[in-house]
């Protein structure tokens, strides 16, 4: 019974995230509407980005999770279900062929990085990666799926 109550709890984590990410709006309490967009913000958030997903393909989940917000840490307790969640749900982020950084923009005062996948079918995935910044340092909030298509890159 305890270990049926334990995948039960994992699956409503799962649950819970992909909702939440299908409607960010709820997931967000505070963003930078007031604040300037700071100096070289993009590149560090592409800079912050890159070493989630060379972790993942290192199989460093420690480190993936490192870059993960507090609200995704609320979620996702530990390192080890963040990467196999990540391993499960995500193959085309957790192992890409090929990814590049598409637009970046500020919507409802957070930063949106759009960033284009290739899995291993050669399938073409967009997602957009919802970036927060900490002090001096940006956290992953969230990252959606846009879309997804037949074509190589």
């Amino acid at each position: 019974m305890i270990a049926f109550q334990g995948d039960m709890m994992k699956i409503f984590k799962v649950m819970l995230l992909v909702l939440l990410l299908q409607f960010p709006s709820f997931v967000f309490s505070e963003g930078l509407s007031e604040q300037p967009m700071p100096t070289n913000a993009i590149e560090n958030i592409q800079i912050t980005i890159s070493d989630q997903i060379a972790a993942f393909r290192q199989n460093d989940v420690k480190r993936a999770y490192s870059y993960a917000s507090t609200f995704i840490k609320n979620i996702f307790p530990d390192a080890e279900s963040f990467g196999e969640m990540v391993k499960k749900s995500y193959p085309m982020i957790w192992d890409p062929i090929e990814y590049r950084f598409l637009e970046s923009r500020v919507e409802g005062g957070y930063v949106f990085q759009r960033v284009l996948f290739v899995d291993n079918q050669k399938k073409v995935h967009l997602f957009d990666y919802v970036m927060l910044l900490n002090l001096k340092t940006w956290s992953i909030n969230g990252v959606y799926f846009v879309s997804s298509g037949d074509q190589g890159a």
